[in-house]
């Protein structure tokens, strides 16, 4: 199954503008990391638990998908 939490996703630094590369899980967890240029703290806010929630809808999409090719009788794993 897709866990999109494990996806790599690239936030820009507020104050140095630098790309910084953080899982989504991180934010789900509200982490705080050090940016990549500036090294200040960077806080990964879950604002509204969009991340979250969009987590909860893709796993149910997926096992929605999984279920109706099982009725198609054909050997399809779905993996990333």
């Amino acid at each position: 199954m897709i866990d999109i939490l494990k996806s790599w996703i690239s936030i820009n630094c507020l104050a140095c503008d630098f790309s910084n590369n953080v899982r989504l899980q991180d934010v789900t967890l509200g982490k705080r990391i050090i940016c990549s240029g500036c090294h200040g703290y960077i806080y990964l806010v879950d604002k509204e638990e969009s991340t979250y929630r969009s987590d909860k809808k893709v796993n149910n999409a997926m096992k929605e998908l999984e279920k109706e090719l099982s009725k198609l009788s054909l050997d399809i794993k779905i993996t990333l």
